[in-house]
């Protein structure tokens, strides 16, 4: 890890890859914000109109480490890997975000056409071009654990932010069982007729439990993304 990821130092390893699955721009801040690093999931939130200090905000609110110090460190190190992730995925040693801004893979999502081509705009396993880690992770990592993942994070997301990922997180942690599963299983756990959602502090008596496998009515749509930007800059800087 480099000086730059200091602030991050209890986050799961770059090399890790990140689960194969929809998840939410929330998520990844939030549980794998090392592997914003690599070069299509920077983009992807960048195309949705994320900017360096909307993604530090969220990296670092969720391990509890959202300060002025701690922020201006984290947007200053994104702000430089950018160009080194930009350089990697456009193969252009003078790529700027603001001189490439017209091109197509840097325009927002646009409508699919159906909730489920929708859906498959968030699928890591369906990125075209792939998800590949960065050039300077040379040995990667096989898939973590949940437990790993889970490592130093004090603020999982919450309503439309709460992909498929967060669900089976929250009830591997709920059971103790997050040593026992990686990222490869999120499917397995979900999918498991037997599984329901956990109570979250805050849950009203008697809420009815959903199966894991239910994803935000926002995923269904091209603005997911773009929805948990907005509700990332509503936070307002305790500052």
């Amino acid at each position: 890890m480099s000086a730059s990821d200091a602030t991050l130092s209890n986050a799961v390893a770059a090399a890790h890859p990140p689960p194969q699955i929809a998840m939410s721009a929330m998520e990844l801040c939030t549980y794998f914000p090392l592997q914003l690093r690599w070069p299509e999931l920077k983009f992807r939130l960048i195309r949705n109109g994320w900017n360096n200090g909307q993604i530090a905000k969220a990296e670092l609110i969720a391990r509890g480490a959202y300060n002025e110090p701690t922020f201006t460190r984290r947007a200053n190190a994104l702000r430089q890997a950018v160009g080194t992730a930009g350089q990697e995925k456009f193969n252009d040693p003078q790529f700027t975000v603001h001189t490439s801004r017209n091109d197509p893979a840097l325009q927002p999502f646009t409508d699919q056409g159906s909730p489920v081509a929708n859906r498959a705009l968030y699928d890591i396993s369906r990125a075209n071009p792939p998800v590949l880690p960065p050039a300077s992770i040379h040995t990667p990592l096989p898939a973590a654990t949940l437990e790993q993942v889970a490592y130093g994070v004090l603020v999982h997301p919450t309503g439309e932010d709460a992909g498929i990922f967060t669900k089976a997180m929250l009830w591997a942690l709920y059971y103790g069982v997050a040593g026992q599963y990686t990222t490869d299983d999120v499917m397995h756990i979900v999918n498991n007729v037997n599984n329901f959602e956990v109570p979250r502090p805050g849950d009203p008596p008697g809420l009815p439990r959903r199966r894991l496998n239910v994803l935000p009515g926002e995923a269904s749509t091209n603005r997911w993304d773009q929805g948990g930007r907005d509700r990332v800059q509503r936070i307002v800087r305790p500052w």
